[in-house]
């Protein structure tokens, strides 16, 4: 022992570990962090380095530990949703990842035989981090939902929880394509403000729709296959397509409409 102790003997067991995690209470993991933020922007205010001003938003899933997640063990309706595994109560049914361009029509394979995503009764735990350049990458905010919840219902409560402890929201954004939505794009930009910011988003292609597809004249009206603007018939308030309302508007061909 050269440094005088045990490390055996002097840090926690595994299976300590663990049941501290699950009996601490998450707003004292939440003090943590945000005090170890905090940390840090004073310390870099200190040597005049600039704080984050860009974050990066990501959820990671964490599988439960229960039978249903076990593909050897028998499990009758392992995934059916309205059973609840007994080694977990909280945890949720989830996609992981969802492949479904095979197809029997067009592949030949059995419809019994085709895998259209991965699924697991799970937790996801989405994050927010910032890199500052010579220092690294550092965690700002932290949510765990269970595995039901979409990906975009962490952006709100994780960027308040960024606001709020930066102190500013930041200008800029980068996430993956499964948060390709108007308000995350209108969350960064500052109309009419020359410094304003944007979030860089992969385009998703939602409902078939494709970016390059898409044409507008010069009053913003979208233009049909024939090249003719579109006018606004009428608008409606949206309650269902997205996880908050939002105004849309319904655009008519001008040579087909009614029918």
């Amino acid at each position: 022992m050269p440094l005088g102790f045990s490390t055996p003997a002097s840090l926690p067991t595994h299976r300590h570990f663990t049941r501290l995690l699950r009996n601490v209470p998450n707003a004292a993991l939440q003090f943590l962090l945000a005090d170890s933020v905090r940390v840090i922007c004073t310390e870099l205010a200190a040597r005049h380095i600039p704080t984050p001003d860009c974050g990066s938003l990501d959820t990671k899933h964490i599988i439960a530990w229960v039978k249903e997640n076990n593909p050897k063990a028998y499990v009758a309706n392992r995934f059916d949703k309205t059973k609840q595994p007994v080694g977990d109560p909280d945890c949720r049914l989830g996609c992981k990842r969802r492949h479904n361009r095979m197809t029997p029509t067009h592949n030949s394979v059995p419809a019994s035989s085709v895998s259209v995503g991965e699924y697991y009764w799970s937790y996801a735990s989405g994050i927010v981090v910032a890199k500052v350049p010579g220092w690294g990458e550092f965690v700002i905010a932290e949510l765990t939902q269970p595995f039901d919840q979409g990906d975009v219902t962490y952006f709100f409560p994780l960027m308040a929880q960024t606001e709020q402890r930066l102190g500013y929201r930041p200008r800029y954004g980068t996430f993956d394509a499964a948060f390709d939505a108007w308000y995350v794009y209108a969350y960064f930009y500052r109309e009419n403000q020359p410094d304003f910011g944007f979030a860089a988003v992969p385009f998703s292609e939602k409902g078939g729709y494709r970016a390059s597809g898409r044409r507008f004249d010069p009053n913003g009206w979208p233009l049909c296959s024939a090249g003719l603007a579109m006018p606004l018939k009428f608008t409606f308030t949206a309650r269902t397509k997205c996880i908050i309302k939002h105004e849309r508007g319904k655009y008519v061909c001008p040579l087909r409409f009614p029918t």
